[in-house]
């Protein structure tokens, strides 16, 4: 799955996890340097006197779980994952760091009032790793919806599944069409299934669905869906239908990433 998307998925499961009186530990990844938080405000009486001037965003955390300690001390109701209104470009743009700005964090608190925490990465070319930031803006993004609802996503996905498997036989690529059933057998499979992507005290559907979304994730850069098939649909005459189905799996992606984090 995309590394931003992913971050964000196993940020606010545990941030949500926490505050429903849960406990959860977030564990970096090994390519991420580092992870600060920052809110829009006037900074305290001592930071004025050791920077000299106001800033226009002063840090609240320097670490995901400082975050979580944080977002307690404020007494914070709940925690939401906003993926936004999906647009044509964002397929192609979710291969690319900071690619799709409009990914964020919610966090609400007890009078309704509403922050949207929105990151930046940036990349530490001396050591290869990756500085993320997160800036908390208040929002009104609750008002434009978020799917808070799993009813039907489960038969959605292996739908959407089922016409991409059938699209890359009818284009001949066949490697995709063994990536693509291996992610729908996760689907359906009988045995329990836990994923590291969330936390795990969410529901076992939960759990099933992120997975199963982590082992389809097919867009990218070189070698993934965007790479090859498309030439091969329109060698077969299928750039309409590849065009639809795309769509339609990468719709029902984030339909589904934002579901599991926020239903609970």
């Amino acid at each position: 799955m995309n590394g931003e998307l992913l971050d964000l998925v196993q940020i606010s499961s545990n941030a949500k996890a926490i505050i429903r009186g849960g406990s959860s530990e977030f564990s970096q990844a090994q390519y991420i340097e580092s992870v600060k938080f920052f809110i829009k405000g006037q900074p305290t009486f001592i930071e004025k006197l050791v920077r000299g001037k106001d800033q226009k965003f002063r840090e609240v955390a320097s670490s995901v779980n400082d975050w979580y300690e944080y977002l307690v001390s404020c007494d914070t109701k709940d925690v939401f994952l906003s993926l936004g209104k999906v647009e044509e470009q964002d397929i192609n743009l979710s291969a690319f760091a900071n690619g799709v700005p409009k990914w964020c964090m919610l966090t609400m608190k007890d009078n309704g009032s509403l922050l949207a925490w929105y990151r930046r990465w940036y990349r530490d070319e001396y050591i290869n790793k990756w500085h993320v930031e997160f800036y908390g803006l208040p929002s009104n993004l609750l008002d434009s919806g978020i799917i808070e609802s799993a009813e039907g996503l489960k038969e959605a996905l292996y739908s959407r599944l089922t016409d991409i498997i059938e699209l890359s036989q009818n284009i001949r690529e066949e490697s995709w069409v063994s990536f693509f059933e291996r992610a729908r057998k996760k689907l359906v499979d009988d045995e329990p299934v836990v994923s590291n992507h969330i936390s795990g005290s969410y529901p076992e559907l939960n759990h099933r669905l992120i997975e199963t979304v982590s082992l389809a994730w097919c867009f990218g850069g070189m070698g993934s869906w965007n790479d090859s098939p498309p030439y091969s649909a329109h060698t077969a005459g299928l750039d309409e239908e590849f065009k639809r189905v795309t769509e339609g799996l990468y719709n029902i992606f984030l339909d589904v990433i934002e579901a599991t984090v926020n239903v609970y």
